[in-house]
């Protein structure tokens, strides 16, 4: 009996004393597919529609490809993991590009879901991606 509690009690130890792994970060989840904005919000204005079709492919190496509205534009994106904040850059001047690039928080991030937000101007704006 003793030797199953001392068992037992190094299991836990062990299980306890492993370092958590860390959360996914938006790089490891976003750099995998091509993302669709499967919302979008400016101020109280639901403005998803302008970017019917378009397609956002997050590259390893910071660059960003938008295809969208039968125009496919370069960009780039920067992510800073302790402020949980993303630098969008879209090269266009079109308005639904100008909107997305921006610095965002980095509000909740799934395998499937990324939303980012930007609340220095009240009311909020929102940007959420979709794997589609």
């Amino acid at each position: 009996m003793k030797y199953l509690q001392t068992s037992i009690l190094f299991l836990f130890l062990f299980v306890a004393c492993r370092e958590p792994e860390a959360p996914p970060t938006f790089a490891t989840i976003s750099v995998q597919n091509a993302w669709k904005a499967g919302y979008v919000r400016d101020n109280s204005n639901i403005i998803t529609g302008l970017y019917n079709g378009w397609r956002f492919t997050f590259n390893s190496d910071g660059t960003l490809i938008v295809n969208g509205g039968g125009t496919t534009m370069n960009g780039t994106w920067e992510e800073n993991i302790a402020a949980r904040k993303i630098l969008l850059f879209i090269n266009s001047s079109s308005l639904p590009a100008v909107f997305a690039s921006r610095e965002w928080d980095l509000v909740f991030l799934t395998p499937s879901r990324i939303k980012l937000a930007d609340n220095r101007f009240s009311p909020v704006q929102e940007l959420y991606l979709d794997k589609p």
